[in-house]
């Protein structure tokens, strides 16, 4: 059985039919929210006791990421992507929304592109870490050679585009999970 890292919450069910991403449920929406599901156990068999116990463990450690991209395409794309591997993801197309977003929340890792419409994603590092921020930004661009600017001002990691999927999973668990 799988152990909760944060918080759980137990409840009581009566059986109900689950399929992988789909949790189908009576209960409250509020109480079984299928955001902040993790695993589902289910029996059908309420009268032993704890056979019919449900237990549900929220995400609360769920790794936030912030992706800051103005090509909607890209964005979707990389939003998806890391949506079913389980991140918790947001994003916004230019440097204003992005200091907004990071001011009003806290994300694990932020994707930042260098450039956006309104100001260089090198000048969101800058502003963001001056102001302490905590999550580790991944800087992508399409220009060449200017990894040591971005190392240099404070980034945790650098991807050229065109960009694998792939790398961006690699990046996103390597700094997630610092392994």
């Amino acid at each position: 059985m799988m152990a909760c890292r944060e918080s759980c919450h137990l409840l009581l069910f009566r059986p109900i039919p689950v399929r992988p991403g789909l949790l189908q449920t009576s209960a409250d929406p509020e109480l079984a929210d299928p955001a902040s599901v993790e695993y589902l156990t289910v029996s059908s068999d309420l009268t032993s006791g704890i056979n019919g116990l449900l237990k549900l463990c929220a995400k609360s450690t769920m790794t936030k990421i912030l992706i800051v991209e103005d090509d909607d395409f890209l964005a979707d794309l990389m939003r998806d992507c890391l949506a079913a591997s389980s991140y918790d993801v947001s994003s916004v197309g230019t440097g204003v929304e992005a200091l907004q977003q990071l001011e009003s929340e806290s994300f694990t890792i932020v994707l930042l592109d260098w450039q956006l419409p309104d100001m260089e994603g090198l000048d969101v590092l800058k502003t963001y870490k001056e102001n302490n921020g905590k999550a580790k930004v991944v800087m992508l661009t399409g220009m060449r050679g200017r990894k040591d600017d971005v190392m240099e001002s404070g980034a945790d990691g650098f991807l050229t585009k065109p960009v694998k999927m792939n790398d961006i999973l690699a990046t996103v668990k390597q700094l997630a999970t610092g392994a």
